[in-house]
């Protein structure tokens, strides 16, 4: 994605004044002085939900933690902590370690709900949209508790989020609304997909060989159409590494919400092959001209063309954001082996017509594949009927109404390497669905996904008191602006720890930008170093450390966001704030919740 700032200004520490001259000692003389030995330890718990269907694929309920087994990368591990949700929504009906029967009380933080709706305006049709978003509607009416979060986005070649993570089902409702008075670019991929395949069967009714001139014509004709094939080919694929990225990003700045997220994914499917078909039509077209033998090896390309493992990436991302993709398939903008040029299927010297039935089952299976492949993986459900998308919004309802979260403590060393998940249940014969891996991401990447989650949904817990403030702003070159801003907070909330004649800590700071667009800058990180004079200790903790940093703004309204991160006392402080750059509008940040 873009950045705010094409040149974002490498953040400048200064302490505030009235701190600056308690700040002593070098690191030589630190590791002299005696230290205290102190540890702090992170204990983290990876969550994965499991679905148990029997033979009728309805629910499996009223188990118990030992008729489940788990194993990460083929190693069983211990379940430590486990949980059942038992009842329909609204209810808090739910088991979990300290309690035996149904609770009458709000979910944990971990189990609650955050729903995301993704509409995928490029690649729907006016029809299978209206039916997709009537199901939503009616989902949104009924199939949600009181303390489920929703968001909707809607991507028409770039990705925008139309409300907040609320609890305002209205509001909701009304950007489905919203979504259904636009134009939806199905249609018009359709368009040209026919128009690619109309070039192919263009060349006229002849007899190979009896006329050089009409032969001619042919080969050129067949050139031609191959050159739209490989152009037609290109910018699709291009188009669809630009949308996968964008959700990429997305799911991303989902990670830091607290509890379980599962975004319901509204596609008329993204082609990870999309020459694919029109290259087997463009081979059947005109296999018996042996002239054209160099042009079918060099448009092996076409066909080679494929993009899923960006998609696989995109679900290794969700999955290690405990993220749960459902896919409404919302077809019908793959043409039909009827619509070429002539309105009817014909033979010709040249053999049958390129495009067929078989191409097009092969072109919505690609189209298919894509979405799919999201919910296998993530241990979802893929509907791909436009007709009745009530069928996976059916599942879904009751997934969140019955699932089971299984809890356990990963070992070794946080390294980013994506992780097998396998649940045995106590039936073989019972259905188990969940997803397919976790990545235990480090500490540093997971304070960057708790600055993404801030920025586009201001969330997060202030326990450190920080507080923001900008400073007035002034141009700077190619029309950005300067904007100072200063971070604070009281020193008495940091854990200090003697070593010497001081005593010491550190902060880590971590902020990122977002514009009105969408466009987020890279999340920027740097250590603040605490030394205080122990003389000095008790006058100290009733001031405030602060941190100044300069940011390079577009003109416009942006979003910062900050996290502080007391190293030694393993708190870290979300809060975020808001300035409008080259305007008269500043705002300071709320200091969180």
């Amino acid at each position: 994605m873009q950045r705010p700032s094409r040149r974002p200004a490498a953040p400048r520490p200064a302490v505030a004044f009235a701190l600056a001259s308690l700040i002593v000692g070098s690191l030589a003389a630190q590791e002299e002085a005696d230290s205290t030995y102190f540890e702090s330890i992170d204990v983290r718990r990876v969550n994965v939900e499991v679905f148990v269907t029997d033979s009728e694929g309805r629910p499996v309920r009223d188990l118990a933690a030992d008729d489940f087994r788990l194993f990460e990368d083929g190693r069983e591990v211990e379940v430590t902590n486990f949980f059942a949700m038992d009842t329909g929504f609204g209810l808090h009906g739910f088991r979990d370690e300290q309690t035996t029967g149904l609770g009458e009380r709000p979910l944990p933080e971990e189990q609650q709900l955050s729903l995301v709706i993704v509409v995928d305006n490029a690649t729907l049709t006016t029809g299978s949209r209206s039916v997709a978003l009537a199901g939503l509607d009616e989902f949104l009416q009924s199939g949600l508790g009181p303390e489920d979060r929703v968001l909707v986005a809607v991507y028409d070649g770039a990705l925008e989020t139309l409300t907040d993570l609320t609890t305002d089902i209205e509001a909701a409702r009304q950007a489905l609304v919203e979504i259904s008075r636009s134009v939806p670019g199905g249609g018009l991929q359709a368009q040209e997909f026919s128009e690619v395949i109309r070039e192919i069967e263009r060349a006229p009714a002849m007899v190979t060989g009896e006329d050089a001139a009409d032969v001619a014509f042919v080969e050129a004709q067949a050139r031609s159409a191959l050159s739209l094939i490989r152009l037609f080919t290109s910018e699709r694929a291009t188009l669809a590494a630009r949308q996968v990225a964008e959700l990429k990003e997305f799911v991303r700045s989902l990670s830091g919400l607290a509890g379980r997220k599962v975004l319901i994914m509204v596609s008329g499917g993204i082609s990870m092959r999309p020459g694919e078909a029109l290259y087997q039509a463009w081979q059947n077209r005109y296999f018996d001209l042996e002239t054209l033998a160099d042009e079918r090896t060099s448009g092996s390309d076409i066909q080679a063309t494929d993009n899923g493992h960006l998609l696989a990436e995109l679900a290794r991302e969700a999955n290690a954001n405990r993220i749960t993709f459902y896919a409404v398939g919302a077809g019908g903008e793959v043409p039909a082996s009827n619509t070429a040029e002539t309105g009817r299927l014909e033979t010709s010297s040249l053999g049958v017509r390129g495009w067929n039935a078989a191409l097009e089952s092969l072109e919505a299976s690609n189209r298919a594949d894509s979405m799919i492949g999201l919910a296998v993986a993530t241990g979802g459900e893929a509907s791909l009927s436009a007709v009745d998308p009530a069928v996976v919004l059916a599942r879904m309802r009751s997934d969140l109404a019955s699932y089971y979260s299984l809890a356990y403590e990963p070992s070794g060393e946080a390294d980013g390497r994506p992780r097998s998940l396998e649940v045995e249940v106590s039936d073989r014969a019972w259905k188990v669905r969940h997803r397919e891996a976790h990545t235990l991401k480090t500490e540093s990447e997971l304070i960057e996904d708790r600055v993404r989650s801030s920025l586009n949904f201001r969330t997060g817990e202030n326990p450190l008191r920080v507080e923001l403030e900008f400073g007035r702003d002034s141009e700077a070159e190619d029309g950005m602006y300067r904007v100072p801003l200063t971070v604070r907070l009281p020193i008495g909330r940091l854990v200090l720890l003697p070593q010497g004649p001081v005593h010491s800590g550190t902060l880590s700071l971590y902020f990122g930008v977002r514009d009105t667009k969408g466009r987020s800058s890279p999340i920027h990180s740097t250590p603040i170093p605490i030394r205080i004079p122990n003389e000095q200790l008790m006058t100290v903790l009733r001031q405030q450390v602060s941190y100044r940093m300069e940011l390079l703004m577009r003109p416009g309204k942006h979003t910062v966001a900050v996290v502080v991160r007391d190293e030694l006392g393993s708190v870290e402080s979300v809060t975020s704030g808001q300035y409008v750059a080259g305007g008269l509008m500043m705002h300071v940040g709320p200091g969180g919740r």
